[in-house]
């Protein structure tokens, strides 16, 4: 876990840094103002809710990027899958941390990446000198349990085992993952893949001689986009978001402290 604390660094001192970019709005006095709702999980450090009030650093970066496509949002807690079918059926307007897939392409449309999503594979102790030397999928063909979050996409080489039965059979699926070592423990799992940035603070805020141990198996970096429901938002609207979105990842703050 080590490897990825700058990660973790980076991204917390976003907070410190929400300054509105250098660069003129995307918004004017021609353009309708919007009100879109947002599906957001519980995910801190990225995001996370008090009440209904929605915080953290995920967060602020959509607030930021909302204000610059002129559109207000209600932020809904819902689970990540729950989100996705509630903007396929258009019960809300979008949600965040989307992977691009032709079955989402169905029902919604995609803005172009607003962040980078990288994914580790962490193991308990036990594994730690396995799964440092061994592929994902000797992993499981030895009988490592892992356990993945419903309706995730972790990228072409899991979504590769998932599609293979004899591999996937030995996959654990949950509506959302504790990432810590205590959801490992009390659901009988070997290893989850997770954000190295959640990871770390989680580490932080429950310090404990027992931590999962990050591998040196490759899963995921890909970006990740705003996915908007077809039966709701426009795409004009979208495009003001992947306009909007330009300007906030050209912002030195976003440089800083999201380009990795």
């Amino acid at each position: 876990m080590q490897n990825y604390c700058y990660f973790w660094v980076a991204v917390v001192c976003w907070c410190s840094f929400t300054t509105t970019p250098s660069h003129a709005s995307t918004a004017n006095n021609s353009q309708q103002e919007c009100h879109l709702s947002v599906g957001v999980a519980e995910w801190p450090p990225y995001q996370s809710f008090l009440g209904e009030q929605a915080k953290g650093i995920q967060i602020d970066l959509i607030r930021q990027i909302a204000k610059h496509a002129n559109c207000s949002l209600n932020i809904i807690n819902k689970r990540y899958y729950q989100s996705l079918k509630a903007v396929e059926k258009g019960t809300i307007d979008f949600t965040l941390n989307a992977t691009e897939t032709e079955a989402r392409k169905k029902f919604g449309i995609f803005s172009i990446p607003y962040r980078k999503e990288i994914l580790v594979l962490y193991a308990k102790s036990e594994f730690r000198d396995q799964c440092n030397s061994s592929s994902l999928e000797s992993l499981l063909e030895s009988g490592f349990k892992l356990g993945l979050q419903k309706d995730m996409i972790y990228g072409q080489k899991l979504t590769a085992i998932q599609q293979t039965p004899r591999l996937n059979y030995k996959i654990k699926y949950f509506e959302h993952t504790g990432q810590d070592i205590a959801f490992v423990q009390e659901n009988d799992l070997d290893g989850i893949v997770e954000d190295p940035v959640m990871v770390a603070y989680k580490a932080r805020q429950s310090p404990s001689s027992d931590r999962l141990y990050s591998c040196q198996v490759s899963v995921s970096s890909s970006p990740v986009s705003l996915l908007f429901s077809k039966k709701t938002v426009s795409p004009e609207i979208v495009e003001r978001f992947n306009q909007a979105i330009e300007l906030v990842r050209h912002s030195k703050e976003y440089q800083k402290y999201w380009k990795w």
